[in-house]
């Protein structure tokens, strides 16, 4: 019964532990360096949430470039919309400062739940290394409202893993950035 309550109390120490490193972590102040652009990462989830988020794009400013745009592999509409408007914006700014990345979808519509998981671990294959590869000063999704595509989900778990285990080594912190 004593060491039952001797390894319970172990167990708390190490999560109070494991919390008060990962609030350190997250509520220090942190040196924001000004400059004059920043590289955003937009995930497009398929139909309505790539309009919705154009919607968003379209207020930034030009200092927001170039912009990395990511869809599914099997997403030709989002493809279509996004080189619409950044052609269109192009016509009114600056030359097109805009890069599509594809990453295979994570679950088709209709696809069984069993087969899902290995697509989903494809999906998270592409993800971690685009991320790690392009570095994002800032992430757009709708996924922070939990609506994207399943897809949309692995990139930005992807932003946020890597951006807080670079925080915690004191380098790359797309949450920091600043104009």
């Amino acid at each position: 019964m004593v060491s039952l309550l001797i390894l319970a109390a172990a167990a708390a120490t190490v999560v109070i532990l494991l919390l008060v490193v990962r609030l350190w972590a997250v509520i220090r102040p942190l040196h924001v360096v000004s400059r004059e652009s920043l590289t955003p990462l937009i995930v497009a989830g398929s139909g309505g949430h790539t309009t919705e988020i154009l919607r968003l794009v379209g207020s930034l400013s030009g200092a927001y470039s170039p912009r990395h745009y990511v869809i599914a592999d099997s997403d030709e509409m989002s493809a279509k919309k996004i080189e619409s408007f950044e052609h269109a914006r192009t016509k009114r700014d600056s030359p097109p400062e805009h890069c599509l990345h594809r990453i295979p979808r994570s679950r088709e519509v209709r696809q069984s739940w069993l087969s899902s998981v290995f697509t989903t671990l494809h999906s998270m294959w592409f993800s971690f290394p685009l991320v790690y590869h392009l570095k994002p000063d800032l992430l757009q999704d709708s996924w922070q409202m939990c609506r994207g595509e399943s897809s949309d989900q692995w990139v930005c778990t992807a932003v946020l893993t890597m951006s807080n285990y670079a925080r915690s080594c004191g380098q790359w912190n797309p949450l920091a950035a600043e104009a």
